[in-house]
């Protein structure tokens, strides 16, 4: 048994537009394991080495060095390390009004929950900079959502390329939206 686990549960809350929930890393033992189960708000992995399995939506996910993975309030998910090269990882859990809305930009939802980020040290480092600020005072509590933030951001912009043609398809279906609303109106 050579595993590690810490982590921080936040119990003040009282940033609503974007709050962390709880931070931490973990070394995992062989064949460690959390679920079946489900989270009350979106809680984000980031895998530092090793490797192990996600179950999310009746899907299975290989993942490994590099790789994200996100579960989203009530969807039911299982993950565990891998029995001879067990992973090991930083996460951060978090909600907010604001959570959905960047989300989505960085491509990651409850239908796609998985994204490659292999070489990117400054995801880890954001991520344990959130862990290292924890503490229950309001200082403590703006500055991880603060770092949240900046977390959020460094995905957003590995996906602007991708996001560029989201906002092209968005464009589309409003148009459309706007035809078929429209299409039997009165004409002047």
């Amino acid at each position: 048994m050579s595993g590690y686990k810490y982590s921080y549960k936040d119990t003040l809350k009282e940033n609503m537009g974007l709050a962390v929930y709880n931070t931490g890393y973990q070394k995992c033992d062989g064949r460690y394991a959390w679920g079946p189960g489900q989270r009350d708000h979106y809680l984000m992995h980031y895998i530092v080495s090793g490797k192990g399995e996600f179950l999310c939506g009746g899907q299975s996910h290989a993942l490994g060095e590099g790789d994200l993975f996100l579960i989203c309030p009530s969807r039911l998910v299982t993950y565990t390390a891998d029995e001879e090269d067990p992973w090991e990882y930083v996460w951060v859990g978090f909600n907010g009004t604001e959570a959905r809305r960047l989300l989505n930009l960085t491509g990651l939802s409850e239908t796609s929950p998985v994204l490659h980020a292999s070489g990117r040290d400054d995801i880890r480092q954001t991520l344990m900079d959130i862990y290292n600020t924890r503490g229950n005072t309001p200082s403590a509590d703006t500055e991880m959502a603060g770092r949240l933030y900046l977390f959020l951001s460094r995905l957003i912009h590995m996906q602007e390329g991708r996001r560029n043609d989201w906002a092209h398809q968005d464009y589309m279906e409003q148009a459309l939206r706007y035809i078929q609303y429209n299409y039997a109106g009165v004409l002047s």
